[in-house]
């Protein structure tokens, strides 16, 4: 049940690596299907989550409610599939979104503009000189991005267990890297871990189907999981207000007892935590 979660910068090999590590543990390989399953799971479409990771936020957007709904819906698809384990998971925020739990073996791999422009112009039969000035501008871009939604430069290496220059050795050395760590005891899956990872997964779940119900499509709530415990905290709108969001809450599986604080006051709006 162990789970690797990749940052792989444009033209770093680290989707191919990825996917031969997938190849070498006998895992299931999870990319742009991260984004499908969102897409298809909270009917949000694919073109506006994919805006959401992969391009410079507008001055606006900094302030948009809806980049903050679509994460959500972004984090409850990507714990969908780390709950799960044995799997490989490329990009799409996965090494942010999975901090603190124990057995993920967060992994970012990089290498040289150079290099990374050189691949890029190979692939996609560019002029040398295009396919660095699309490196260029796809870092910066999806550098803005996830400070925006994360507020920390998620290129430092605090973020991950493992940082590999991919402009050394081969795709497939680089991967064997990856199958031997994520052996490590270190990366192996506890009961403990494991909860932890299931109740985020729960709460990320009921939380994004509040948001799908017009009159609980509120961002001031908290969810949090406890086994099949759910707690929605922060004001609510009524006792109404809580008897639809215990209802909805209850149409998650794994969901058994809901408790729902009730105020009268609309709270201020607050920014979701991630």
């Amino acid at each position: 049940m162990s789970l690797i979660v990749i940052s792989r910068e444009m033209g770093s090999g680290g989707t191919q690596i990825g996917k031969a590590v997938a190849a070498r543990l006998g895992y299931r390989f999870v990319d742009r299907e991260v984004i499908l399953e969102a897409a298809r799971r909270y009917d949000v479409r694919e073109d506006k989550l994919l805006h959401l990771e992969e391009t410079k936020p507008t001055v606006w957007e900094r302030f948009h409610r809806d980049r903050d709904r679509y994460l959500v819906f972004l984090q409850a698809a990507v714990y969908a599939f780390a709950v799960e384990g044995d799997t490989v998971i490329a990009g799409r925020a996965a090494p942010l979104l999975l901090k603190g739990i124990a057995h993920a073996l967060r992994v970012r791999i990089t290498a040289p503009l150079a290099v990374r422009a050189a691949r890029v112009a190979e692939e996609e039969r560019l002029p040398l000189s295009e396919a660095e000035a699309r490196v260029r501008r796809y870092d910066e871009e999806s550098a803005a991005r996830l400070t925006n939604l994360f507020h920390t430069d998620c290129s430092s290496p605090v973020h991950y267990d493992l940082v590999l220059n991919s402009e050394r050795g081969t795709l497939e050395s680089l991967s064997q890297v990856l199958v031997q760590t994520v052996r490590l005891d270190l990366f192996q899956p506890t009961p403990a871990s494991q909860r932890t990872l299931q109740d985020l997964s729960l709460a990320t779940q009921v939380r994004a189907a509040l948001l799908c119900v017009p009159e609980l499509n509120t961002l001031a709530i908290q969810v949090r999981a406890e086994g099949a415990a759910v707690f929605l905290e922060g004001a609510v709108f009524g006792p109404q207000w809580a008897a639809l969001a215990t209802q909805t809450a209850k149409t998650i599986p794994g969901v058994d007892t809901v408790t729902c604080a009730t105020a009268e006051d609309p709270p201020l709006y607050t920014l979701p935590r991630v």
